[in-house]
């Protein structure tokens, strides 16, 4: 599958000969709960409070100063206003990215559910 993923841009998932799926890679690896995942550095407190207001599904420190956050963000606004409320704390974003699905998770996602 992960050939499939760097090659393709549209695939169509079968069961028995069936369309399950189709459309493009991106779209049939999105999560149903959108998590976006952040890098940032700061005070950890600063930090904790200013995402306070937002459901925090992961936290990890990968280095001194550093902090992973992953965060359950529905949409665009949220995601704006979360990075204004990080940057209102003189907090450093470093990273941010989307979380996906792997195509395979995404497949045996659509092949194991009931229609």
């Amino acid at each position: 599958m992960q050939e499939i993923e760097l090659v393709c841009d549209r695939v169509v998932i079968l069961v028995k000969g069936e369309v399950r799926r189709e459309g493009l890679v991106e779209a049939i690896t999105e999560r149903a709960e959108p998590e976006i995942e952040f890098l940032l550095a700061g005070s950890e407190r600063d930090i904790r409070t200013a995402l306070k207001d937002w459901k925090l599904a992961e936290w990890s420190t990968p280095a001194a100063g550093q902090f992973r956050a992953v965060l359950k963000i529905p949409d665009q606004a949220g995601i704006d206003r979360c990075i204004d409320v990080l940057r209102e704390g003189r907090v450093s974003i470093i990273e941010l990215s989307r979380r996906r699905d792997t195509l395979e998770e995404a497949f045996l996602e659509i092949v194991t559910k009931k229609k």
